[in-house]
């Protein structure tokens, strides 16, 4: 009996308990409430709730007024304050972002005796007013879920892209023998924070460490570029100088993410990213001759599908999203082989002295040069071989009010 209650109690404390994760993930609240005089109201009850999942969040304010609620996942929220004998008072859309203090504060909130003549008072709604900072140092830049779906990405949708609109983010240095950003010790990693090395970032993805330990660089697949798709993001957010203490670990940029939860109401999308060469002029890289007089193949597909629904009101809900990545294509390789004058001086050496060196320059082995043009000139064969590759991401996410959060995905 005692095991067993040991076991729920340890349960409990796993999915209700703060972590220290939670504070890269979630936002704080602070503000003030006042009276008619403008002197700050003590006792002041100030409930937070999340417009989107309907969860509620609850404070008293100290003997100065302030109120001050941690842990907040990112959204727009509602704020209430009610004390007795006062008219309670609203402030609509509120927006709390993750990962730093929004000291902005909401406007003071101002509660009117109910003894004095009421006037006609309007809810504030804030939304889309500039929100000052006044206590974070750190300089970062950050995309929400709206700005994410709208924003059109060149090639595989994936929210590395996002750092690049930051100031100090570059993409990093090309690696010779490196397409993108690859697998592999040479790889040159997804991007440059402030001339800092790609393999200086720091990813996490809702508070958990995804950095590849033997690259240096985020995890990813061999055919996925990415372990997450953008579409089932709530923000992504990057660090690039004076980063919080709970971030440490590397000196470059430390990236954050924050995936899609389910809300209250019923919602989804389907998705399909197409591109094809149809739709596009010849490539330059596209080497043209009489062996190659049409353009190169190139078909992608990104498409997917993505639904959030309660599971219990207020309290349960469920985020899944499934995406598909399809790539159709040849991809033009640049091999360096003898010409014609280097391969019969080779030869006529090797019927004296070696009969294994006759094999290796036979034509069949070593193919004659076809790119006059090409990067190794008049040494240059150029092959198209094919670069085609398929990959598939599926993600659910169980969410509570006690911000539990368990997370599948392969």
């Amino acid at each position: 009996m005692k095991s067993y209650i040991s076991f729920l109690l340890l349960f409990q404390l796993i999915l209700c308990a703060p972590v220290l994760a939670w504070q890269t993930i979630t936002g704080t609240l602070s503000g003030r409430v006042i009276d008619e005089s403008l002197t700050p109201l003590v006792g002041v009850v100030v409930r937070v709730t999340h417009l989107s999942n309907g969860f509620v969040y609850a404070k008293k304010t100290d003997l100065q007024g302030i109120y001050r609620i941690d842990f907040l996942p990112a959204g727009e929220y509602r704020i209430e304050a009610e004390k007795e004998g006062y008219k309670s008072n609203i402030i609509e859309r509120f927006v709390a972002e993750v990962n730093r203090e929004k000291v902005i504060k909401p406007p003071p909130i101002q509660l009117i005796p109910v003894s004095l003549p009421q006037p006609v008072t309007v809810p504030q709604n804030i939304a889309g007013v500039l929100q000052a900072n006044i206590a974070d140092s750190t300089l970062r830049g950050s995309a929400t879920a709206e700005f994410i779906t709208a924003l059109p990405l060149t090639g595989i949708r994936s929210f590395d892209a996002f750092a690049l609109l930051v100031a100090g983010v570059l993409p990093a240095p090309t690696t010779n023998g490196v397409s993108g950003p690859g697998i592999g010790v040479v790889t040159a990693g997804q991007f440059s924070v402030n001339g800092a090395r790609a393999r200086a970032n720091n990813f996490t993805i809702d508070g958990s460490d995804n950095n590849d330990q033997d690259v240096g660089v985020r995890r990813q697949g061999f055919t996925l570029v990415a372990s997450q798709t953008a579409e089932s993001l709530t923000e992504f957010e990057i660090s690039t100088l004076l980063s919080n203490a709970e971030a440490g670990r590397n000196t470059g940029g430390q990236i954050n993410i924050v995936s899609r939860s389910g809300s209250n109401k019923i919602n989804g999308e389907i998705y399909n990213f197409f591109t094809d060469s149809a739709l596009s002029a010849r490539d330059f890289f596209d080497f043209s001759s009489e062996s190659n007089p049409k353009k190169n193949p190139f078909t992608r597909n990104q498409i997917g599908a993505a639904i959030g629904f309660p599971l219990i009101a207020n309290k349960l809900n469920l985020f899944a999203n499934f995406e598909h990545k399809s790539i159709n294509r040849v991809q033009e390789e640049h091999f360096s082989v003898p010409t014609t004058l280097e391969r019969s001086r080779s030869l006529n050496l090797a019927r004296r002295s070696s009969k294994l060196g006759l094999d290796v320059l036979d034509r069949n082995f070593y193919p004659l040069p076809n790119n006059v043009g090409g990067p190794y000139q008049e040494n240059t064969l150029t092959k198209i071989l094919a670069a085609s590759g398929r990959g598939t991401l599926l993600q659910l996410k169980l969410i509570t009010d006690c911000l539990l959060k368990i997370k599948f995905q392969t």
